[in-house]
C-alpha cells in the first residue's frame, strides 16, 4: 500500500492518462505478490467503507516501523509476516486474523468525482478475482489546474456571382464550409483519492 499521502500526487497523471473500457478499480489493481494461488469467482461481495484517516495512520505507522527496523521486509520470518498482515486487518476493521482471510490485492487511483464504493463495476471485478470482501476508502485531496483542449466550431456560407445575358448580376447560394479549432483552456478540477482492498475469507483457514 502507499506509504504516505504524498504519493497521491505521483499517481494523478497516470490516472488521467489511463485509457480503456475497464473500470479504474480493475485498471489500477495490484495483486498481492505473496499470494501463492488464485481463488474461483464469487457470487456475493461484502463492501465495507473505512475512514481514509484510519488507513493513512496505519500506513504512516508501517512506514515508520520499516525505517526504524534493522530487518528488511523481504527477510521477515513467517511470524513477522503474519503480524504485519494482522495489523492491516485491524486497520481495515475486520475481525478475521491469520489464515482466516487472504489479501488478494488492492487498487488505488485518483478521479475528479467520488465513486460509489457499491459501484457495480467494482463488485463485478471483485467477483471475477474471487474476493468476497472489499474494504474501500475515499477522500477529497484538493484541486488541480490543468489544460484541456475544447473544440471551437465555425461555419461559413459561400455564394457564386452569376452574370446574366444583359449584364445583370445575381448571387446564388453554392454551399457552406465547416472548420474546427482546438482551443487550450485552463480548468480547475476536484481530486478524490480512492483505494480498495480485496480479500477472500477462507472459512477457518486454508
Amino acid at each position: 500500500m502507499c506509504r504516505q499521502l504524498t504519493c497521491i500526487g505521483s499517481i494523478i497523471m497516470l490516472t488521467l492518462l489511463a485509457t480503456g473500457c475497464a473500470s479504474p478499480w480493475e485498471k489500477n489493481f495490484q495483486p498481492n505478490p505473496m499470494l501463492q494461488h488464485k481463488f474461483p469467482p464469487t457470487q456475493q461481495v461484502e463492501v465495507r467503507v473505512v475512514e481514509f484517516e484510519r488507513l493513512q495512520k496505519y500506513e504512516q505507522a508501517e512506514y515508520k516501523q520499516r525505517i526504524e527496523s534493522t530487518t528488511s521486509p523481504a527477510d521477515y520470518t513467517p511470524d513477522q509476516r503474519l503480524a504485519a498482515k494482522n495489523r492491516l486487518l485491524e486497520a481495515l476493521q475486520l475481525r478475521e486474523r491469520d489464515d482466516e482471510i487472504e489479501i488478494l490485492g488492492w487498487s488505488r487511483f485518483v478521479d475528479t468525482q467520488p465513486r460509489d464504493p457499491h459501484d457495480p463495476k467494482l463488485l463485478e471485478f471483485a467477483q471475477k478475482i474471487g474476493a468476497d470482501v472489499v474494504v474501500a476508502s475515499i477522500a477529497y485531496t484538493g484541486q488541480i489546474n490543468r489544460i484541456v483542449e475544447y473544440p471551437l466550431n465555425s461555419y461559413s456560407n459561400y455564394y457564386t456571382t452569376v452574370v446574366g445575358p444583359r449584364g445583370g448580376r445575381s448571387s446564388l447560394y453554392s454551399g457552406s464550409s465547416y472548420s474546427t479549432v482546438w482551443v487550450p483552456t485552463a480548468v480547475t478540477e476536484n481530486q478524490y483519492y480512492h483505494q480498495a482492498v480485496f480479500l477472500r475469507r477462507t472459512r477457518g483457514g486454508s
